[in-house]
């Protein structure tokens, strides 16, 4: 049995995302600021003076002129020293920011999605150069083509089948490359169809009944293909 299957893709987890709420827009003015450098200014502190050490600071005991003792720290500090005036002011506005909702976690997932259009099929792998019989029963189906070829080259090409029955929503007639035979007739899920060929001639039959003798004879190795345009679609059967 010949099965177009469905497409599975795998749709990756999305993580939450927190609401985003609307904000206006606005515009931030600020000058230009001044040319300058910066120095730095140390001085010297003794113990004398109250005042609280930075971190890490401690008094360096010296001798002072007059023969005494006390305690001294240098403070460096950098001053900013501007050079010039202050220049223009300078305007920003930023856009608004539209309200974004939240999202909430989801899961990662299979998702089965069907396969439309003539672009699956396949080709026996036995052949026959003599006379031979392709017998299969059919199920309802979108779309489905089964008969003789000798072209294995684009097995979803339909025309490549040079006597073939084509099925379409409970429906069936005779195909030959391409171009109907007959008219559409109705056919129950599981029916028997079967193409035959014996000297060259090449006739249909359904449900044991002759649908068709074809005009066109088949000579040659010949293999059976099929094509199915709808995930879903099968042809089943034996040669």
């Amino acid at each position: 049995m010949l099965s177009k299957v469905f497409q599975r893709s795998y749709i990756p987890p999305v993580p939450a995302r927190a609401e985003v709420p609307y904000r206006p827009a606005f515009t931030v003015c600020q000058p230009t600021p001044a040319p300058g450098h910066w120095e730095v200014v140390c001085i010297r502190v003794t113990n004398t003076t109250r005042i609280v050490l930075p971190p890490g600071a401690k008094w360096t005991p010296v001798y002072d002129e007059h023969g005494g003792m006390t305690n001294e720290i240098y403070i460096c500090v950098s001053i900013w020293k501007p050079t010039g005036p202050p220049g223009p002011t300078v305007c920003t506005t930023y856009p608004a920011q539209p309200h974004v909702p939240a999202v909430p976690a989801r899961a990662g997932r299979t998702e089965i999605t069907s396969l439309i259009g003539w672009n699956a099929g396949a080709n026996s792998v036995v052949s026959h150069a003599g006379d031979c019989v392709c017998t299969f029963n059919m199920d309802r189906v979108v779309g489905a083509v089964c008969g003789f070829t000798a072209d294995l080259d684009d097995v979803a090409d339909i025309e490549r089948l040079t006597h073939a029955f084509h099925f379409t929503a409970g429906r069936f007639q005779v195909v030959e490359s391409g171009e109907a035979r007959t008219i559409e007739a109705s056919y129950r899920p599981g029916d028997e169809f079967k193409i035959q060929r014996a000297g060259g001639e090449v006739s249909y039959l359904h449900a044991g009944a002759l649908v068709y003798t074809s005009r066109i004879h088949s000579v040659g190795e010949i293999h059976v293909g099929s094509a199915l345009y709808a995930s879903g679609d099968t042809v089943g059967g034996s040669e």
